[in-house]
């Protein structure tokens, strides 16, 4: 295990902030009608290039504020990308990731550089930075505001990426790097400040302010990978999803808790006989009563075979190998306005739902 002592190569940078309002795209919705039953709050869903906020009781998606990627925020060269992710269980801020992110009218042969902007809930610039590294994955802030962890490519391998805390003011706090960690790693803060990542066949977890972990639990490859790691609001338990298997399209992989010391380990739902298991993007509820998760989505692979969309569920947080159906009274397949996503005026309720790569995040 190699220590990596931080030396990350930050310019300052003033990065504009965009002026576009939160957007409902159809103002005749119905806004006061329940669609989910008493499920309460909001899916922050900040995956690549997508930028939208769901509300769970109404079904019905704004933008998150701030954010107008499409036109790549009025600022950044149009080979820009973007994804954020929210502060966990609170939402007063989310941090982007630009990849790409030469502004428009930057030397196009002094190459791309990834930055980090912090948002108020707003979508107010409250800082930003550039970073002269490949940021893998989705950084987080802490639940303070006060820290931002990440994965980074440091020597251009993609084999031996480095976990990293920094101040939000972008200043160093603490590096690791550590060969074998997972080519798409997760991470998620607890309380204290600690974090817990997964990393090949093991979930770890860090003393506080550091990136050195501690495994707290290992499986054998039959019983797959651990992957998206999120920890509850009371920093007792993490969820995540067994991985068996992968493509470009779709993953198999399974739902399951954990408490933070390593025990109580128990898979949270199943597949009919039949059918393979794809669950993923994981999400505790604020009060910590219940766990959202996808299941069935099929990326399209050519323009004549298109997929599948897949769905978006609900389940109490201490069930035990739940079997997925729509009969089941303790399941909720969420219900939402899902073309409003696609820009469509003319929308119907439907149990479609389905994120790009990236992470979701059920806030107040």
């Amino acid at each position: 295990m190699t220590i990596i002592y931080l030396s990350l190569l930050f310019s300052s940078l003033i990065i504009s902030c965009s002026n576009s309002d939160s957007e409902n795209i159809d103002d005749d919705l119905e806004s006061t009608q329940k669609v989910n039953g008493d499920l309460e709050g909001r899916l922050f869903i900040g995956g690549d290039g997508e930028g939208w906020i769901l509300d769970i009781s109404t079904g019905i998606y704004n933008r998150i504020p701030g954010v107008d990627w499409e036109n790549k925020n009025g600022t950044y060269h149009a080979l820009a990308d973007f994804s954020a992710s929210s502060i966990a269980y609170n939402g007063n801020e989310f941090l982007t990731k630009i990849t790409k992110c030469q502004k428009a009218g930057d030397d196009p042969l002094s190459g791309y550089d990834d930055c980090l902007v912090i948002y108020g809930v707003d979508g107010t610039q409250k800082q930003g930075n550039h970073l002269f590294e490949d940021i893998l994955g989705e950084p987080k802030l802490s639940r303070d505001g006060q820290l931002m962890a990440f994965f980074y490519d440091h020597d251009k391998s993609d084999i031996d990426p480095a976990l990293v805390i920094i101040s939000r003011d972008f200043e160093p706090i603490s590096a690791i790097s550590s060969p074998g960690f997972n080519v798409s790693p997760s991470l998620s803060w607890l309380p204290d400040n600690r974090i817990v990542y997964d990393r090949q066949q093991s979930i770890y977890i860090t003393n506080n302010k550091n990136t050195v972990g501690t495994p707290i639990v290992t499986f054998d490859e039959n019983q797959g990978q651990p992957k998206q790691v999120t920890v509850s609001l009371d920093g007792k338990k993490i969820a995540f999803i067994l991985q068996t298997d992968a493509t470009f399209r779709t993953r198999t992989a399974t739902p399951w808790i954990i408490n933070i010391d390593g025990s109580g380990l128990r898979q949270l739902a199943q597949v009919e006989a039949g059918r393979r298991p794809s669950f993923e993007n994981l999400a505790w509820s604020p009060d910590g009563k219940y766990i959202f998760f996808t299941h069935g989505h099929v990326a399209a692979a050519t323009t004549t075979d298109l997929g599948l969309i897949g769905g978006g569920y609900v389940i109490p947080s201490d069930s035990n190998n739940l079997v997925l159906n729509d009969d089941h009274p303790d399941i909720i397949h969420i219900r939402s306005y899902f073309a409003m996503k696609q820009g469509r005026s003319n929308v119907e309720l439907t149990t479609d739902f389905s994120v790009k790569e990236g992470t979701v995040a059920w806030i107040p």
